[in-house]
């Protein structure tokens, strides 16, 4: 099992959002973040932009990573990012089931 963590443009939300389901995405976490990349507006005085983070739990990592980058793609500084991370151990809390691959 992979995570996955993108930060992308809020813009770039509901298309990859559209994307994840259709694609059979059972569940992720999305947050609202701040931050700073590559591109910063040295012209005011918080450089920081306004993001969304995703955090998807999955066995289809490499394709959920390319269906996150193909929807939010825009070829301009501020894109995003998307990082897929090992998973030791996921134990859902109410059932107390430790998560193997394959599962949501």
């Amino acid at each position: 099992m992979r995570k996955i963590e993108a930060i992308i443009r809020v813009s770039a939300l509901e298309p990859v959002e559209e994307a994840l389901r259709n694609a059979g995405v059972s569940g992720l976490t999305i947050s609202r973040v701040r931050g700073f990349g590559a591109y910063r507006n040295y012209f005011r005085d918080d450089w920081t932009h306004r993001y969304a983070r995703l955090e998807i739990f999955t066995s289809r990592a490499a394709e959920i990573a390319d269906l996150i980058v193909d929807s939010a793609h825009t070829g301009q500084s501020g894109d995003g990012i998307v990082a897929i991370e090992p998973v030791d151990k996921a134990i859902r809390i109410r059932s107390r089931k430790v998560i193997t691959n394959g599962e949501s």
